[in-house]
């Protein structure tokens, strides 16, 4: 397939809700039904257009529980978010006949768990210099 030159598009639904790019919730549901538009659009196209492999990444719940904790309201009001992009875009897929040519698979990079503040471990108190300097947040690494 690596050879055959497939077409792919990739969305990253990060939180442009967030006050580092000065965007409102209103601009924020607006922007990630566009970018839900988008995809149903590309499963739309023609045979030889569309993409063969299409990867939407959303950066919430992750990031609320990592703000807030896993028990947090809000990674609660981010999964009811969630929840609602994910029954739209699958409800449109059904009402567009495309759901039975597709194969929809939604993963999570990892769980979380509420812990005793008492056992935390703290890395730069570990690990040795220069490795407590790469320690990284962010979407990209989260370490």
């Amino acid at each position: 397939m690596e050879n055959d030159n497939p077409k792919t598009e990739v969305v990253l639904m990060l939180n442009v809700g967030s006050d580092l790019l000065s965007v409102n919730d209103t601009h924020c549901t607006d922007f990630h039904l566009r970018l839900q538009l988008f995809v149903i659009e590309w499963l739309n196209l023609p045979d030889d257009e569309r993409p063969s492999l299409i990867q939407v990444y959303l950066e919430e719940p992750d990031l609320a529980g990592h703000e807030g904790g896993p028990d947090s309201q809000m990674v609660r009001t981010a999964m009811i978010t969630v929840d609602g992009i994910t029954n739209y875009f699958t409800t449109r897929l059904l009402e567009e006949g495309l759901m039975g040519c597709i194969n929809l698979v939604i993963v999570s990079d990892h769980g979380m768990q509420t812990i005793n503040s008492s056992r935390a471990v703290i890395m730069e108190e570990i690990l040795p210099q220069p490795f407590n300097e790469a320690l990284f947040t962010g979407a990209i690494a989260h370490i």
